[in-house]
């Protein structure tokens, strides 16, 4: 199960993780955020 735990800012920042790095996103959860 998944779910968002993050505030704004950080999903934010988690998002641009996201969008960048193939690392964060096979290490976290695809849901997090809906941004992986």
């Amino acid at each position: 199960a998944c779910e968002n735990n993050f505030s704004d800012r950080e999903c934010e920042r988690r998002k641009k993780d996201c969008d960048s790095s193939m690392k964060f996103r096979e290490l976290s959860c695809p849901k997090t955020c809906g941004t992986c």
